[in-house]
């Protein structure tokens, strides 16, 4: 894979854990004030998507450093 479709991937990864914080924070917002059994499993998906995050972010450094240093052995 190329450097540029390792960033694309990356970014559509950061796009869909941003959308599953939104739908999850929503969920979270709407609750009740007595409860929900779906708030574990919202507060899981904003721990899941915080990882993809990150995951996604090193990906993106990792692919910025790699060009850098084609760049580098070039000049």
């Amino acid at each position: 894979m190329s450097t540029v479709g390792a960033i694309n991937q990356a970014l559509q990864g950061i796009q869909s854990a941003g959308d599953m914080v939104e739908r999850s924070a929503t969920n979270i917002s709407r609750l009740p004030v007595d409860g929900d059994e779906n708030l574990p499993q919202d507060v899981v998906t904003l721990s899941l998507a915080k990882t993809a995050l990150r995951a996604d972010a090193a990906v993106v450094k990792t692919a910025e450093g790699m060009d850098q240093s084609t760049i580098d052995i070039v000049i």
